[in-house]
């Protein structure tokens, strides 16, 4: 097949503007499929194939690129049942052979954590979609005795880079993707300017700083939403939380941030930096 015919088209989400459409070329996938499996350990050789049980579908960016592309470049075999409810993730684990790989999202993760159940071994677990706390990159490889391993990517641009988000902050982009000054130059498409801040690191790694849309200023220094958000989920009693910017806050010094939260342990009280709990 010609490396230059679009095979798929991604829309984004919306979450960052109107939804788009990106074609997606057959080498631009191929190439970010052969160096995921380079990076993870996942090509012929590298070891006994592995078994991927995956929370994720394939319709999303992050799915398709794991579950659809991944078996074509690395030797890999896919779970095909059910695996979104913490029982089901344990049954299909349970199901497959040794080495087992769980690909899925911070918001599966904290709910079979909180199933308290440990799974069977696990060679590695994957995470993308949203920010990782380290707490729980952390408390995952505790609790269950395997790499906690953390993708970032864009539908723009597709995978680009990883970390094991225990123990390093910075971002190891895939062989023959670089990332700086906001644009990532990808095998197959070239350069791709990204929806994140990023600051250069050495190495060639970089620090994601957060959504260029979501950025907002308190106190003189630059925060962004998500980050803040990670670090509302991880208050004691706290369930689920956002926080909401109003409009213009870089003008109007009376604006304030604002959160919804979900803690039904906890009494309703006005807190941190006056927000609504």
């Amino acid at each position: 097949m010609p490396a230059e015919r679009v095979v798929a088209i991604g829309f984004t989400s919306g979450s960052t503007g109107t939804p788009t459409a990106h074609a997606k070329p057959w080498g631009a996938l191929v190439a970010a499929a052969a160096a995921a499996a380079a990076r993870f350990g996942l090509r012929p050789g590298d070891g006994p194939p592995t078994s991927i049980v995956a929370t994720v579908p394939p319709q999303h960016m992050y799915g398709f690129e794991t579950t659809m592309m991944l078996p074509l470049r690395a030797a890999v075999a896919i779970h095909a049942g059910a695996s979104f409810y913490p029982s089901e993730v344990q049954e299909a684990l349970a199901a497959v052979p040794p080495r087992r790989l769980l690909i899925t999202t911070p918001l599966h993760l904290r709910v079979l954590l909180a199933d308290g159940r440990r799974p069977p071994a696990l060679s590695a677990v994957i995470s993308a979609t949203a920010p990782l706390a380290p707490e729980m990159a952390m408390a995952v490889e505790r609790d269950w005795a395997a790499p906690m391993l953390e993708i970032y990517g864009a539908t723009e641009a597709g995978s680009v880079a990883s970390r094991r988000t225990a123990r390093e902050e910075g971002w190891l982009p895939y062989a023959g993707t670089t990332v700086r000054d906001g644009v990532a130059e990808v095998p197959g498409l070239g350069a791709v300017p990204l929806a994140d801040a990023v600051e250069p690191l050495a190495d060639g790694r970089f620090r994601l700083l957060g959504r260029l849309a979501d950025v907002v200023k308190l106190g003189g220094k630059r925060a962004s939403l998500a980050e803040l958000n990670r670090v509302l989920a991880g208050v004691p009693g706290v369930e689920d939380g956002v926080f909401l910017a109003p409009g213009d806050m870089e003008n109007n010094p009376a604006a304030r941030l604002s959160a919804l939260v979900v803690a039904p342990a906890a009494p309703r009280r006005r807190s941190w930096m006056g927000c609504a709990a």
